[in-house]
């Protein structure tokens, strides 16, 4: 498994640039990762709903798109960076794979410090969120050494955690809107959500098994388990949904036409794919059109190591 590899390559500012002729109030994400789309647009202004039912993704929109306003405060930083005990953890397998000795001895201590954030105030979800943050970015710091030298590293944990508190917080923004962020499975989830637009970026069709291991640790470690599979987040008897590992790609077709069918009621949708991810874009066309009139076609080319990503975007009203 990668490190680092990137879903969804998509721009915000280019998904905006073609919505430019229509009006809307309001965005809706039902896969929407870390958040992105959600965040630009919160930030333009408008109402937006992000999605997905990966528990660290949760957290991380629960704490930039929902949050409009709470921050880790120094109090707040001190009882997160109390001095770890020497102890065995549920994270052992970790040492000397992933992090160093002391890491792990912080990764513990981290998670059960996060969990003095007590009760179910708005107050106490949003801090409690953005220690998740704080920790995924302090993993995705470490983890970059994986690569040379676990222990060549510049910054103490304190000190690592302490820049990416400031960071996290520094997200935060108040757009004056009740935003949204839901944990569920985006097909039963979709007909009950009300917004003007849909932004539809599919999972793969390998699905939630086509996930870095950054992502993969952190949701391991927010939920406890280092045995936990992303591919567990929807089970084998739930039919053909989106976030499944796909065989073939007729079936993948059907998962997405079969979502496609319950979100009619959004004004607009702004579908968006990698074609190297999907190859049928006439059969997505086809599946689109029995829905809804395509408004406009446009793709953008990202540079990526070794190679280029092409990206592919629709929108139908």
């Amino acid at each position: 498994m990668k490190i680092f590899s990137k879903q969804r390559s998509i721009l915000p500012s280019w998904v905006a640039q073609h919505l430019r002729d229509f009006s809307f109030e309001s965005v809706y994400d039902p896969f929407s990762r870390a958040g992105a789309v959600c965040s630009f647009f919160k930030r333009k202004g408008y109402k937006v709903i992000a999605n997905d039912l990966a528990l660290s993704f949760y957290w991380w929109n629960k704490g930039v798109v929902e949050n409009n306003g709470v921050l880790l405060m120094p109090s707040d930083i001190q009882m997160l960076c109390k001095l770890p005990k020497e102890s065995v953890d549920v994270y052992e397998d970790w040492r000397g794979k992933y992090f160093t000795p002391k890491e792990i001895h912080w990764l513990k201590e981290w998670r059960k410090n996060i969990s003095r954030f007590t009760g179910e105030s708005q107050e106490t979800l949003f801090k409690r969120a953005l220690a998740f943050i704080t920790v995924f970015k302090t993993i995705n710091y470490w983890l970059s050494f994986r690569l040379f030298d676990l222990k060549r590293k510049s910054f103490s944990p304190q000190e690592i955690f302490q820049f990416y508190v400031n960071q996290t917080n520094s997200w935060v923004f108040d757009n004056h809107l009740k935003n949204e962020v839901h944990n569920q499975n985006a097909l039963s989830l979709t007909p009950l959500i009300n917004a003007d637009v849909m932004f539809f970026y599919p999972p793969t069709p390998s699905g939630y098994d086509d996930s870095d291991l950054r992502f993969l640790l952190w949701e391991r470690w927010i939920r406890e388990n280092p045995e936990f599979h992303l591919r567990d987040l929807i089970g084998g008897d739930e039919g053909r949904v989106l976030g499944q590992s796909f065989k073939d790609e007729d079936t993948y077709l059907e998962a997405i036409d079969s979502f496609l069918s319950r979100a009619g009621h959004f004004r607009i949708w702004v579908i968006s794919y990698n074609k190297e991810t999907i190859t049928a874009h006439d059969e997505i066309n086809r599946i689109i059109k029995k829905h809804k009139k395509i408004e406009k076609e446009a793709e953008i080319k990202f540079l990526a190591p070794e190679r280029s990503i092409l990206e592919r975007l629709i929108v139908a009203k």
